[in-house]
């Protein structure tokens, strides 16, 4: 009796149970919905937010570019190709600027996103996007050879050279945005992982509740629930994965971004131009994993061009050999991308003519070379190489293409540094040397002074001193 009792008491407030754990699971199910959809809307807001940025730094190399070889037809009398794009571009790089800040309905940005952290940068932007605005404007008709605007300078290179120092900032003040953007993205993944794993924990525990009450009367139910359980339990699984490969993208392009600072980081921080190159190879192998990497530097009076800096003790032996390729040379993919100025990847050197294979890399399998250009010069190729077929896709070479104007930049003003260095330390010497000598007071004492004076500026160890003086018969007595 007491046995009917507790199975007729069970069966009445079996389904009321049911259906409140039901609704209980129902409310969470939809605060889940409602917050996936959140998010997924303001995704949708940030992956064009993220694409325009990145196109904005493409932009603004397209009008160093543009503007680079504009004034070199210019220079040299030929009909200019590069005046059109010239103008597209900074249309373009002004259009894209304003949507970013204030949104833009044609670049699905209805409105201003942009956290406080994102709108100081824009304000560092501005000045340098202004000038580069400005001498662009002036550039464009003096290349057309129409009047320019009232107040541009009529000296192409003047107008060159300000829009490529204001390009640097511009493309290092972009790259902090964009990385920004990145962080952004990167927590709202950690926090909707967090909120997936809170909903997914109160799901089995309204389900297991379920369970509890119910698994003795209703066996078969239960069964179902175990089942539905697990196909949530699959469907978490997969957007689990969805969701670690969309980050691990984020992960491996902050990488390359970082990269891209610490080689920045490097460059203004060492000026001694062989430390400089070893420097920046040994990390560029290091952090994209490459198989080889090195740094050959343009000899302009003997159109050679000389490898300098290489990547561990293999780098280093190759460098010892003196190595060095002509500019001509049809053979090589360095010598290639020095001729035209761009870069050039070999996606399988066994079936490439421009290839020079080296006995100390019998693995090379794919190759890229990217001419260093800064002000318009020719410095040099950074040259890497992988084990693995077709290693250089499209992200890679972006990066290396953007570490290669940053190492360009970086031996310009390096060499810059060593001549000044090496005049400041002559004046210095002459200096030291002229006032020994107008405190001494006899012949002997000069001379003397001369000489120790001379071999300190010389930097070697024995120093001698000469005189031929005329004798009394006329001839000459040492």
């Amino acid at each position: 009796m007491v046995q009917e009792r507790g199975f007729q008491f069970e069966q009445r407030y079996v389904l009321p149970l049911f259906l409140i754990a039901m609704f209980v699971v129902g409310v969470i199910a939809v605060g889940q919905w409602a917050y996936l959809q959140s998010i997924n809307e303001d995704n949708e807001t940030h992956a064009p937010t993220v694409d325009l940025a990145g196109q904005q730094r493409t932009l603004s190399q397209q009008i160093a570019k543009a503007a680079t070889l504009g004034v070199q037809q210019f220079q040299e009398g030929q009909t200019n190709t590069y005046v059109s794009e010239l103008a597209t571009a900074l249309i373009e790089l002004e259009t894209g600027l304003e949507a970013l800040q204030s949104g833009d309905e044609a670049f699905n940005l209805t409105i201003n996103n942009n956290t406080p952290q994102v709108d100081l940068l824009y304000r560092e932007l501005e000045p340098h996007f202004t000038e580069i605005r400005s001498n662009v404007d002036c550039l464009v008709p003096l290349l057309q050879g129409i009047s320019q605007p009232i107040g541009c300078s009529d000296d192409p290179n003047i107008l060159l050279t300000n829009i490529l120092e204001n390009e640097d900032n511009f493309l290092e003040i972009m790259n902090s945005i964009v990385l920004e953007y990145e962080r952004e993205i990167n927590q709202e993944l950690v926090d909707t992982q967090n909120v997936e794993n809170l909903v997914v924990t109160l799901e089995v525990l309204a389900l297991v509740a379920i369970a509890a009450f119910i698994i003795y009367p209703f066996t078969r139910r239960l069964q179902q629930s175990i089942s539905n359980l697990e196909d949530a339990q699959q469907e978490l699984n997969e957007r689990r994965e969805s969701a670690e490969a969309a980050q691990q993208q984020t992960v491996t392009l902050v990488n390359n971004l970082q990269t891209i600072l610490d080689v920045n980081e490097q460059i203004t921080s060492v000026l001694d131009p062989d430390r400089l190159l070893q420097d920046i190879v040994d990390i560029i192998k290091e952090r994209f994993d490459l198989y080889h990497a090195h740094i050959y530097v343009y000899d302009q009076s003997k159109r050679l061009l000389v490898l300098t800096a290489g990547a561990g003790y293999v780098g280093r032996e190759m460098v010892s050999e003196n190595r060095i390729i002509e500019i001509g040379n049809q053979q090589s993919i360095v010598a290639t991308a020095a001729r035209s100025r761009r870069s050039v990847i070999i996606d399988d050197v066994r079936v490439s003519p421009t290839f020079l294979p080296h006995p100390l890399l019998p693995n090379t399998a794919s190759e890229m070379a990217v001419a260093l250009i800064s002000r318009g010069e020719l410095l040099g190729v950074l040259d890497v190489q992988n084990d693995t077929e077709a290693a250089f896709d499209e992200n890679t070479a972006n990066i290396l293409e953007i570490m290669a104007k940053q190492i360009a930049s970086a031996i310009y003003n390096a060499r810059v540094f060593d001549v000044s260095d090496r005049t400041s330390r002559r004046e210095q010497a002459l200096s030291a040397i002229t006032e020994r000598i107008q405190g001494s007071t006899n012949m002997e004492e000069i001379l003397q002074t001369a000489v120790i004076e001379l071999g300190k500026a010389l930097r070697v160890p024995h120093t001698a001193l000469e005189l031929k003086l005329p004798a009394d018969n006329g001839t000459t007595e040492e």
